[in-house]
């Protein structure tokens, strides 16, 4: 999905550095989870995190040392939002959950000593930042309250899905406030709002199998099947699910990758409105890569289905 501008492999491996040294003097395990997580936090899983800072620093005239703290900043959050997500693992074993709460402490405190140097108490970008959080922390609350559906409420109440991602909104308004650009804190939310609506529908669409297997609600699995998502409708689901695939043209799976791309659009005009290039070339790549998805999931489903059923017909002819 690379069509849009990027960070030099050096910055990304000098931001993954600074994020490591931020658990130097905290022992073997927590230096030890620091490298993990700068493995697992590369650009090209989590693009518009590591970007937008970029994006918006370049489009509004910021100097480059002023975004490259944005985007260090921004890596700090990542990381403790994939932390904070590890605790929710109940397999964790206490010295496991006590050394992610640790760094997870720093990283947060790190963070804001950060955004405390590139802003007064009194400014407004503390009010977003409470708010950012405020949401994230509501997004995480509410997942339980998904597993009964109904469907539509992937339509009525999409901000609870967006909002898993609105920490990455806190540099966002970072560089519009450094920039003097306040009027475009308004679309450029809602852009992001769109954008993370569209990630979390899509990385439900490629995950539904494991989330089901693992008792996780998954989104996709909500469009296609319906049924509550509990533990004794795990197979029902499936099945429900793969015979949603097959049926017709796909319908379902085709009316579920149209409200990611209804989201895309949106987050479209607002960017305009925001006026950044690479935010905008972003999320055309990303509609790109949606409908790509699209068509090669509904056809490795089917491919599956027919080569079973070849195998079982097969079987059959050979008794």
């Amino acid at each position: 999905m690379q069509s849009y501008p990027v960070l030099p492999i050096l910055t990304v491996e000098r931001t993954k550095q600074r994020l490591i040294d931020v658990a130097a003097d905290l022992g073997g395990a927590a230096l030890g989870e620091a490298n993990q997580l700068a493995v697992r936090l590369v650009p090209d899983l989590w693009p518009l995190e590591w970007h937008l800072p970029v994006w918006l620093g370049v489009g509004f005239g910021l100097d480059e040392t002023v975004w490259q703290q944005l985007v260090h900043i921004n890596l700090l959050g990542m990381a403790y939002v994939r932390l904070a997500d590890d605790l929710a693992d109940a397999t964790l074993d206490e010295p496991q959950r006590a050394v992610k709460n640790l760094l997870g402490r720093r990283l947060l405190e790190t963070s804001t000593e950060l955004l405390r140097s590139l802003f007064l108490a009194e400014s407004p970008f503390w009010r977003h930042y409470e708010a950012y959080l405020d949401q994230w922390r509501q997004a995480g609350e509410s997942e339980d309250l998904w597993r009964d559906g109904p469907r539509e409420r992937l339509v009525t109440d999409w901000r609870w899905l967006a909002w898993r991602g609105a920490p990455g909104k806190i540099t966002a308004t970072a560089a519009c406030l450094l920039a003097g650009r306040a009027a475009a804190i308004a679309p450029l939310e809602l852009c992001v709002d769109h954008i993370m609506a569209a990630t979390v529908l899509l990385d439900h669409a490629d995950d539904w199998q494991e989330d089901l297997a693992g008792g996780q609600f998954n989104a996709y699995v909500t469009w296609l099947s319906g049924l509550p998502q509990h533990a004794e409708n795990v197979d029902r689901n499936r099945r429900q699910v793969l015979s949603a695939l097959m049926q017709g043209d796909g319908d379902d799976h085709h009316s579920y990758f149209d409200l990611i791309d209804q989201h895309l659009q949106r987050a479209q005009q607002f960017a305009g409105q925001v006026g950044s290039a690479g935010l905008c070339a972003y999320i055309e790549a990303f509609r790109r890569t949606a409908r790509e998805q699209s068509a090669g999931q509904l056809a490795a489903a089917r491919k599956t289905y027919q080569d079973a059923l070849a195998s079982l017909v097969a079987g059959f002819a050979s008794v």
